[in-house]
């Protein structure tokens, strides 16, 4: 049996929650990323929300990252 997948919405912690799920195994979703901005969602290849992301799709090992625009 699988655990449910975790439900967060927003930017706030996106780094945190990330760590964090790859630490505890455990499978979390991520929407309405910045959704009242002008360009709603993770900023360009340069922003930190990014580069943590890069960071840890490098170091996975046998765990798939999905990201979704």
């Amino acid at each position: 049996m699988t655990a449910p997948t975790l439900h967060y919405s927003g930017h706030l912690y996106f780094r945190h929650r990330l760590i964090l799920s790859i630490l505890s195994g455990k499978t979390i979703k991520i929407d309405k990323i910045r959704p009242g901005d002008k360009n709603p969602g993770l900023r360009g290849m340069l922003s930190p929300d990014f580069e943590i992301i890069q960071i840890l799709n490098r170091h996975l090992v046998g765990q798939t990252m999905k990201l979704a625009c």
